[in-house]
């Protein structure tokens, strides 16, 4: 409960944010905070590069899609 008795006198007003109350400015980030922040965004990225919805091309398989289907038809 310290730390949130901290933070409000710290911010004064703008810890109660109304509508004249100027809030840009009034808050830092911890290195932690940033790091862990950092972290997140990697995993994410990570994650994000094994997972694809990209279908695979089989040529053998049936036409399944009418665009397709019309791309073969006027290709030729």
């Amino acid at each position: 409960m310290g730390e949130y008795e901290a933070k409000k006198l710290k911010t004064g007003e703008a810890f109660y944010a109304s509508a004249g109350t100027v809030v840009h400015g009034t808050h830092t980030d911890t290195k932690e905070a940033i790091e862990r922040l950092a972290k997140d965004v990697e995993d994410q990225e990570i994650k994000r590069q094994k997972y694809s919805r990209r279908r695979t091309h089989d040529d053998d398989a049936d036409i399944g899609n009418i665009t397709f289907l019309f791309q073969i038809i006027f290709a030729l």
